[in-house]
């Protein structure tokens, strides 16, 4: 009896030592494939579809609670990734540094110095409903530098973003007609009733509508020249949606983004040379600044 025991330890000693086996091999084998730049892409299009999508069944009543935790979650991930890269594979040499990124530290430096001065430093440093504090500044920072630095050599693809974007323009659309699809809204309430039966306007799914006109505004600026160059319906439907979406809201600074990246994108989008491009670029930059100043 004793015997057949120790055969039977003996057995499950040697199958848990191959299966540890097996597994460090397979973690070497995943950690010498693994490449920074897919991490970087992943991350990208986690932001540009989850997150921009990303809602909980309580609709606006806990928006910037559900987009701040994907944010955390999927920003948390890309660091573990690049430090475990850092120790493993040592990523981070040959990478140069341009003024841009010097500058992105000193606004992060600036940032610290100013909360940790402030008199409100908790709320500096947690920031308040809007999860906008030093650590939301450091997170920026911090994806900011990775991305520019590390994910170059990822190619995006480019119809997602336009694909979130015309969700993101559809649920807007019903909206203006006082529809309420996801239950977004509270019941009771809906788009007509902004400013009056509650406080501030709430859109589609970014939440505020301010917010949601930049993120149209921004998405707009990359989706018309792609569409005008490449001549593809898939960049300038969405375009064309966001222009509507921003226009139909009333939100002005949208508008005026809308604009700027018009006038800015049009001497890329010509069919010019790049002598007549810097022709066509001034004029419109300084008729872009005299409509601003009118």
């Amino acid at each position: 009896m004793r015997s057949s025991r120790r055969s039977g330890e003996a057995e499950k000693h040697i199958i848990l030592r191959g299966l540890a086996c097996e597994t460090g091999l397979c973690y070497h084998a995943f950690m010498r494939k693994l490449d920074f730049s897919r991490v970087c892409g992943l991350y990208l299009i986690l932001m540009s579809s989850l997150f921009l999508l990303a809602v909980s069944p309580k609709g606006y009543l806990n928006i910037v609670e559900t987009k701040y935790a994907v944010f955390c979650s999927l920003t948390a991930l890309l660091l573990l990734a690049f430090f475990v890269l850092c120790i493993r594979k040592n990523i981070t040499r040959g990478n140069k540094w341009s003024a841009i990124h010097f500058l992105i530290l000193a606004y992060w430096a600036w940032s610290l110095v100013s909360t940790v001065c402030s008199p409100w430093r908790r709320t500096a440093f947690l920031g308040e409903y809007r999860c906008d504090g030093f650590i939301t500044i450091t997170l920026y920072c911090a994806v900011f530098l990775i991305l520019s630095l590390y994910g170059d050599d990822f190619r995006f693809p480019l119809w997602l973003p336009a694909a979130a974007l015309s969700l993101l323009c559809l649920v807007a659309i019903l909206q203006f007609f006082d529809l309420n699809p996801l239950r977004l809204y509270p019941a009771g309430l809906r788009w007509s009733g902004r400013e009056r039966d509650y406080n501030g306007a709430f859109l589609s799914l970014t939440g505020n509508a301010d917010l949601t006109a930049s993120v149209l505004c921004t998405g707009f600026a990359f989706l018309w020249p792609l569409g005008m160059r490449k001549n593809n319906w898939l960049f300038l439907l969405p375009a064309i949606l966001c222009l509507i979406v921003l226009f139909a809201s009333g939100a002005r600074a949208g508008m005026v983004g809308a604009a700027a990246s018009i006038f800015f994108c049009l001497p890329a989008v010509l069919p010019i040379r790049r002598k007549g491009k810097r022709n066509v670029g001034l004029p419109l930059l300084l008729l872009f600044f005299l409509v601003l100043l009118c």
